[in-house]
């Protein structure tokens, strides 16, 4: 029998080494987050939470996981922490079911204004299934929030929840009004901040873990870490529901590996070098940014404060986003298409071109480097030939 799995993911690692790849906040593993990833025991199975376990020598990891909460309760500045969502999703619908009864309204950010589509309304995603999820939009004239229209929709749809939160907005949130719309109406304020992890341990964005009720994100984007997440929280009680949901509510064990990733990312974090790394992060994206709009191509929210923007292609230009995608696929340079504000184009196809600078700021891409990428992307933006 001949073994082919190696040869695929070693050709897979090849291909995409080969690669720029721009795709919002997608990441690579530091060489210490892969190696502590690597050292740590295979077979154990871990279900149940440190101290309190179900399956003889668990509790060897009890320690790493604890470090790991720990971590994250410092760099977050909150009391309670959870490394073991599977993924942010889960971390969602755990927050969920343990804050609220089922059918109940959440309120979140739309889809095409750039919000995560599983509190964005998507009828694609579970949560839409089991809640009544609403949504709020960006501004129709500068696709910036607007935190009147915001609280407006929040006093119409009384929900439970409230998710602060995107996948591709690309200026700050105002925090302290996202608190001031959840307390107004009885919500919970839920902050996602998945895309901006690391740049709020970088200490480049402000943090929202103190003044939200709780703190999800997903570990693997700017925070540089493995796939998974974490559940931040202010409150004995509320921690305590949604770390019931998690477990044994949605899923079973944790793989050692995975906490071993996440206790090495945040260690990371917490490094003399890490906010320099984020701050880098900031600055890629703001040239290339700013490289693109020269060039006359539209930005959504008309610039970034973070890690990624949206170009925006106007249905008077030739293309879509999907096809522009695709071209620069096929000449080494990975983005993604995605809805924009109020997208006039099938989701297939949309109108936005997804980019973001943490995995090139991995690679220390130079200067003169991202130059040469945005002339590439502006070229297939615009080159009728693309279409």
């Amino acid at each position: 029998m001949r073994y082919q799995a190696i040869e695929l993911a070693r050709k897979a690692t090849t291909k995409l080494d080969a690669c720029h790849n721009f795709v919002s906040a997608s990441n690579r593993l530091s060489d210490y987050v892969a190696a502590c990833m690597d050292a740590s025991p295979h077979g154990l199975h871990l279900e149940g939470y440190p101290g309190v376990r179900f399956h003889e020598g668990a509790d060897l990891i009890d320690e790493l996981e604890t470090h790991a909460e720990d971590l994250a309760k410092d760099i977050y500045s909150v009391p309670f922490a959870s490394v073991q969502p599977w993924r942010c999703t889960n971390a969602i619908l755990a927050t969920a079911h343990g804050l609220t009864g089922l059918g109940s309204a959440i309120l979140g950010l739309d889809c095409s204004s750039g919000g995560y589509f599983a509190t964005g309304a998507s009828k694609a995603h579970l949560l839409s299934s089991l809640y009544n999820v609403q949504t709020y939009t960006v501004d129709p004239t500068n696709h910036l929030l607007d935190y009147d229209q915001i609280r407006k929709k929040a006093r119409e749809a009384k929900p439970a929840i409230i998710f602060a939160g995107d996948t591709s907005y690309s200026r700050t949130w105002d925090w302290p009004q996202m608190r001031s719309i959840a307390d107004e109406v009885g919500a919970y304020l839920v902050a996602d901040v998945s895309q901006i992890a690391g740049l709020i341990a970088g200490r480049v964005l402000g943090n929202p873990a103190p003044l939200a009720d709780v703190t999800i994100f997903a570990t693997y984007k700017t925070l540089r870490g493995p796939r998974g997440a974490l559940v931040l929280a202010n409150d004995a009680s509320v921690f305590s529901k949604i770390r019931r949901a998690i477990y044994p509510g949605l899923q079973s064990a944790v793989d050692p590996r995975l906490v071993a990733g996440i206790a090495a990312a945040l260690e990371e974090a917490r490094s003399p070098e890490f906010p320099v790394y984020a701050r880098q992060i900031v600055l890629n994206a703001q040239q290339l940014c700013a490289e693109i709009q020269e060039a006359g191509l539209g930005v959504v929210g008309g610039g970034t404060d973070n890690h990624s923007f949206t170009i925006s292609l106007s249905e008077d230009e030739s293309t879509d986003a999907a096809t522009v995608c695709h071209y620069l696929a096929k000449r080494g340079i990975l983005t993604n298409k995605t809805p924009v504000p109020f997208d006039t184009r099938p989701i297939s196809k949309c109108s936005g071109i997804r980019i973001g600078t943490p995995f090139e700021t991995s690679r220390d891409i130079t200067s003169d480097e991202l130059t040469v990428v945005a002339a590439q992307v502006k070229a297939a933006c615009l080159d009728p030939a693309v279409a």
